[in-house]
C-alpha cells in the first residue's frame, strides 16, 4: 500500500505549480490531496502537507486533532511549519520520500530540522517513514521548472449539466496535454463547499490560469462570472458550442474570445481546441 500511495505523491508532485505533493490516507482511502484545489489562498505558506490537512478538514468543524488514525504520504520530508501542522491533527504516520536535504540542494534555501526530534513535541507516538522512493521524489526536484499559470481552465454550465455535458466535459479534457494543470466543471462539480466557498473557488482558479475553453451549449450565469473576471485579468478564451447553439453578442464582441468553434461532437474540433492552446503557449 505504501508504493501505491506514494507514487500518487510523487505524481502530484510532477504537475504541481511547486514540485510537492501529499496525499492523506484512512483505511485505504484517501481523504485529502494537495492538488484539491482548496480554499487556502496560493501564498508561500501554502505547502503540499498543509494543503492536504485543509482538503482532509475542510467539511470538520474542530481545528486539531481531525486526523488520528490517517497517514501522510508526501514527496519531501515536511519543514517545521508543515510538521507543526501534522502534529496538531495528531496524524499517525508520516511517510515521506526526499529530504529537506534535497530540496535545500535544488529547489530554494531549507531550515534544516530533524523530524524525529520535532515528532518528540507530539500528543501521541507518530511514526515516521524515512526516504521512502527517494530517488524518484529527487529525481522531480532536479527537472523542476518554475510553473507561471500553467493552469487551463474549461469552463461551462454545472446547474443545468447532465450525462450528456459531463461526457463533453470528460472528452475536453482527454484531449489534453497531461503536462497541463487542468480544471473543469467535473472538479466542481465535487467540490462540498458552500456558495461563497464555490465563488472563493472559482476566482483562485482564475488567478493561475493561463487559458480558458469556454463551453457554451447551455446558459450558465455562474460562468458568465467566470469569463468577465477572465476579461479582467486578459485571460484568453477560446469558445465552443454544440451545433444551433445561441451565443450572446456580448460574447462574440469581448477582445479575450479568440474564437468560437460549433461542433456536432467534440471530437470534430480537436484540431481547433488543440490549435488554441498551441498559439498560447
Amino acid at each position: 500500500m505504501d508504493e501505491k500511495f506514494m507514487n500518487i505523491a510523487i505524481e502530484i508532485s510532477k504537475h504541481s505549480k511547486y514540485p510537492y505533493g501529499a496525499i492523506i490516507v484512512k483505511d485505504g482511502k484517501i481523504i485529502g490531496r494537495s492538488d484539491d484545489d482548496t480554499l487556502m489562498s496560493k501564498t508561500m505558506y501554502t505547502h503540499a502537507e498543509l494543503m492536504a490537512i485543509e482538503s482532509a478538514c475542510k467539511n470538520h468543524p474542530n481545528l486539531y486533532g481531525e486526523l488520528k488514525g490517517t497517514t501522510m504520504y508526501v514527496s519531501c520530508e515536511p519543514c517545521m511549519m508543515c510538521m507543526g501542522a501534522i502534529l496538531y491533527e495528531e496524524i499517525s504516520r508520516i511517510v515521506y520520500a526526499s529530504t529537506i536535504k534535497d530540496s535545500d540542494q535544488y529547489i530554494c534555501k531549507e531550515v534544516i530540522c530533524d523530524t524525529n526530534e520535532l515528532a518528540q513535541c507530539a500528543k501521541s507516538n507518530i511514526e515516521i517513514v524515512k526516504q521512502y522512493k527517494r530517488e524518484e521524489a529527487v529525481e522531480v526536484l532536479k527537472n523542476y521548472q518554475y510553473k507561471d499559470k500553467n493552469r487551463i481552465l474549461i469552463t461551462g454550465a454545472v446547474l443545468s449539466s447532465d450525462s450528456s455535458s459531463v461526457e463533453t466535459y470528460e472528452k475536453i479534457v482527454s484531449l489534453i496535454d497531461s503536462k497541463c494543470v487542468v480544471s473543469s466543471p467535473l472538479d466542481t462539480m465535487r467540490f462540498k463547499g458552500n456558495d461563497t466557498e464555490r465563488y472563493e473557488r472559482a476566482m483562485q482558479l482564475l488567478q493561475d490560469t493561463k487559458m480558458i475553453i469556454a463551453e457554451m451549449s447551455n446558459v450558465s450565469t455562474g460562468q458568465g462570472m467566470e469569463l468577465q473576471e477572465a476579461v479582467t485579468l486578459n485571460i484568453p478564451i477560446l469558445v465552443v458550442a454544440k451545433e444551433g447553439s445561441k451565443i450572446s453578442g456580448l460574447v462574440k464582441g469581448c477582445k479575450n474570445v479568440k474564437n468560437i468553434v460549433y461542433y456536432h461532437e467534440i471530437e470534430d474540433i480537436e484540431h481547433q481546441i488543440l490549435q488554441f492552446i498551441k498559439e498560447q503557449e
